[in-house]
């Protein structure tokens, strides 16, 4: 099950790094817009950032 989510996170990363947004994205993966929003809030918890901005600049270090 953890592998799973890993993956989607991924998933939802890549896509969010390529400045998609939740709609895109929910549209691409076949999930909602507000799975979407609660992945890249995750993702931004486990990144300790607060925006597109500070995730991709994390990102790129």
């Amino acid at each position: 099950m953890q592998e799973r989510e890993r993956e989607r996170e991924r998933e939802v990363a890549h896509l969010w790094l390529s400045e998609n947004g939740a709609l895109h994205i929910s549209g691409e993966l076949g999930i909602s817009e507000g799975t979407v929003r609660n992945i890249v809030k995750n993702i931004y918890t486990k990144l300790r950032v607060n925006e597109r901005k500070q995730f991709v600049k994390k990102l790129a270090d």
